[in-house]
């Protein structure tokens, strides 16, 4: 990266950047993530959001990378890392690591990552993550039925339970 990235929190953030900066960071991963703001804003609150915990990376006053913190009692949790193609392997991500571990403190910080993304297992290890277990993620291949709109399916008591 040739432009050295500012990090803050996301407290002052909108829906609608994060969507953006969200969209852009995940327009090349393994599984589409096309998210609208009020899509996103959803799943965030509906996991614990806190907006305090949350970092951005800010190249003038555009954001180019986010980590995504929620909170479930005592649990410390990523809901989602990315930085824009065109500012990775410049420190970051790291940036925005780092400012995330010092604000939740002494408390664990867990994610998850496919198994696949080899630069993303490197880069956690390298942080001082371990693998403390592995998930089996299933594939249904067959026909199928047509989905609701995203937007239009309700919150449901632990629909979306994180795994840990």
């Amino acid at each position: 990266m040739s432009v050295s990235a500012r990090t803050r929190s996301l407290e002052h953030a909108s829906w609608v950047e994060l969507a953006a900066a969200f969209a852009e960071a995940f327009s090349d991963y393994a599984v589409p993530m096309a998210m609208t703001p009020e899509v996103l804003e959803r799943m965030q609150r509906r996991r614990g959001y806190d907006p305090a915990a949350s970092f951005g990376a800010y190249v003038d006053d555009r954001l180019v990378g986010f980590v995504l913190t929620c909170r479930d009692g005592d649990r410390v949790y990523n809901s989602g890392t990315g930085v824009a193609p065109a500012h990775r392997r410049g420190g970051v991500a790291r940036d925005l690591l780092e400012a995330v571990i010092a604000s939740v403190g002494a408390r664990p910080y867990v994610l998850e990552v496919l198994e696949d993304n080899a630069k993303a297992i490197a880069f956690y290890r390298s942080a001082g993550f371990a693998v403390t277990r592995r998930l089996q993620c299933w594939t249904y291949a067959g026909p199928r039925a047509p989905l609701p709109e995203l937007a239009a399916v309700p919150d449901l008591p632990g629909d979306v339970e994180p795994s840990w």
